[in-house]
């Protein structure tokens, strides 16, 4: 059984009431898989689970510590922990994927990557910050793939999926400006960085690689096909 349900709706699933409904439901599904002969439940989690503030390098999995600062990262976290609990009581082989963050093909409109892609193709000057953050993207179809490798496999526990390198938002907005053909096309720095904005969020990717998965769409790939 794999698990992706939640609330997804862009800016809002960081503080919406129902991430509790959605961690209880999670919860129950991990259940009744075991209680009617299922032998593995795979449930997505998310790297907002790890403590932003005290990050130093790469979040790994039984080091990192999960502290989350959000609503959305307490509730996702609330869920594996109980899942894995079921997966103990009952004999149920359990795994949570923590994903880092995502790209592609039928991304919300109003995130980073489509959303400066509509404005360089439109031919307007995209507003951002100054995209000195580091962040972990991993295009869909590898995302995909990583929670197949993952179902298929014995591996327990929380699980990082993401590509393992770190890429300033800079870098990715500067790679879209050039997959469309354009140059000094992007206003950095018309956004305001957030106080609280962690400078780098980035997966280790072992566990992963452990079970056979290998990313397989650069980000530079992603990003062109995207576009």
């Amino acid at each position: 059984m794999l698990s992706l349900a939640w609330n997804a709706d862009h800016g809002a699933y960081w503080t919406a009431p129902d991430n509790e409904q959605w961690a209880d439901g999670t919860i129950a599904l991990a259940r009744a898989t075991a209680k009617h002969g299922g032998r593995r439940f795979v449930g997505a989690g998310t790297c907002a689970e790890y403590d932003w503030r005290a990050l130093s390098g790469p979040c790994e999995e039984d080091r990192t510590p999960t502290r989350p600062q959000s609503i959305y990262g307490r509730a996702k976290l609330r869920a594996g922990q109980e899942v894995a609990a079921i997966g103990r009581e009952l004999g149920l082989s359990t795994a949570w994927g923590r994903l880092f963050f995502l790209y592609g093909p039928g991304e919300d409109p109003r995130r980073l990557v489509p959303s400066v892609a509509r404005a360089l193709k439109a031919g307007d000057r995209p507003k951002v910050t100054e995209g000195t953050q580091v962040r972990d993207l991993l295009h869909v179809a590898d995302v995909a793939r990583a929670f197949v490798k993952l179902l298929t496999s014995d591996l327990t526990g929380p699980v990082n999926i993401g590509s393992g390198v770190g890429v300033s938002l800079r870098h990715v907005v500067e790679t879209l400006e050039r997959a469309a053909g354009r140059r000094d096309a992007v206003d950095f720095g018309a956004i305001p960085m957030r106080p609280d904005e962690p400078p780098a969020i980035v997966a280790d990717v072992t566990r992963l690689r452990s079970i056979g998965w290998q990313q397989t769409v650069t980000l530079e790939d992603g990003l062109f096909s995207t576009l």
